[in-house]
């Protein structure tokens, strides 16, 4: 029988194939199934050994996955582009399991939604905007145009293109940190009758099927916007479908097997108070740099602390730090050598900003202290 590439004796130790914790858990999930039998049937299990199905599973949801990098920076961009078009986040905390993509096609017989880039399982923004319309519709009676007007329509035109889009934007929930994942299995007892062949009777056999779930308390963002920016009545719209939201979370829940108890959020605000504060405080640096007169090429840890130090908000302070701190540590020995040439680079740069004409031709008082930084620079022997 003729072998899969990836179950080769060249490839099956290969770590990125190996460790579920390197690499896009996703496409191993998917594209790497290796438990396969004789004549391509996948390995039974017995009373001492677990099946091909429910070992594969184990081995994806034994390690964290998503790279807490990567996912950092995807956080980082949606929130971004969420507060430039005046919109909102919030972050929900799972109750219990979730599961996403059941129905998509896998050798397990059960499969999972994937990020495509990030590796990690996450809720598309059009079952996050499904989810909250079923609710609306169904358990809050809001007439037809209001619902038609903020979800946008779902008649179709001649090319199957929605007729109308809605006053606001769903984007895909994201988890903000690598994601624990666990086993679970559901259990058909009437195989036969589910399949149309057979009345429900005692002596059929239960059908074990393992799936894999995200596991109980992971935090993932969900955000708004408003589609037109600007526009107040978008803005009023965020505020109440954020109640929806909410609502259906709770008592609907998101993904598959809801009417069990999967899929069920709750509000996380520890972590949106977190997110916040990095929010605020990127503003604040890039108010900050465009405020400062410091190159972009002399951006970094020291240019910080020379801003904390009054580089540009009190050019006088700063002068008097300049002399009894930053000359002192210019010239000091326990500086490496870069840094010297990069904390004379800034105070020549100060120089030339808020001392205007000293640096070409210094006073008495700053004549010793260019030329010790001239003397760093190497401009003079």
């Amino acid at each position: 029988m003729r072998l899969p590439l990836y179950q080769s004796e060249m490839l099956k130790n290969e770590p990125l194939i190996k460790q579920i914790g390197r690499g896009n858990a996703g496409l191993r999930f998917n594209k790497f199934f290796m438990h396969w039998g004789k004549d391509w049937r996948i390995e039974e299990g017995d009373k001492d050994k677990e099946g091909g199905k429910m070992r594969w599973i184990k081995t994806i949801s034994e390690h964290l996955v998503g790279n807490r990098s990567l996912l950092s920076e995807a956080v980082e961009r949606l929130i971004n582009l969420v507060d430039n078009r005046g919109g909102e986040f919030r972050c929900y905390r799972t109750i219990w399991r979730f599961a996403t993509g059941l129905g998509l096609n896998h050798p397990i017989e059960n499969g999972m939604t994937w990020h495509h880039t990030l590796g990690v399982p996450y809720l598309p923004g059009s079952s996050f905007k499904g989810l909250v319309r079923a609710w609306v519709e169904q358990w809050l009676g809001l007439s037809d145009d209001e619902i038609n007007r903020i979800f946008g329509s779902q008649e179709t035109g001649s090319n199957n293109e929605k007729i109308g889009v809605g006053s606001i934007i769903f984007f895909d929930a994201l988890p903000v940190a690598p994601v624990r994942l666990a086993a679970d299995v559901m259990t058909p007892h009437y195989q036969k009758y589910y399949s149309g062949s057979e009345a429900p009777g005692d002596w059929q056999d239960p059908n074990p099927i393992p799936f894999l779930t995200v596991d109980e308390q992971q935090v993932f963002l969900f955000a708004l916007a408003p589609r037109k920016i600007g526009v107040p009545e978008n803005q009023s719209d965020i505020e109440k479908v954020w109640q929806w939201v909410d609502q259906a979370l709770q008592n609907v829940g998101a993904g598959a097997k809801t009417a069990v108890g999967y899929g069920r959020f709750e509000r996380c605000e520890q972590e949106e108070n977190k997110l916040r504060t990095a929010l605020m405080q990127r503003k604040e640096k890039q108010e900050a740099e465009k405020a400062s007169t410091i190159p972009p090429q002399l951006s970094g840890p020291i240019a910080d602390e020379m801003l904390k130090d009054q580089y540009d908000a009190d050019p006088d302070k700063f002068l008097n730090i300049l002399k009894t701190k930053w000359i002192n540590k210019m010239q000091s020995d326990d500086t490496s050598p870069e840094d010297q040439k990069k904390i004379a680079l800034l105070l020549k740069n100060w120089y030339q900003v808020h001392r205007e004409g000293q640096w070409e031709k210094p006073n008495k008082k700053n004549a010793p202290i260019i030329e010790a930084i001239r003397k760093t620079l190497g401009e003079i022997a």
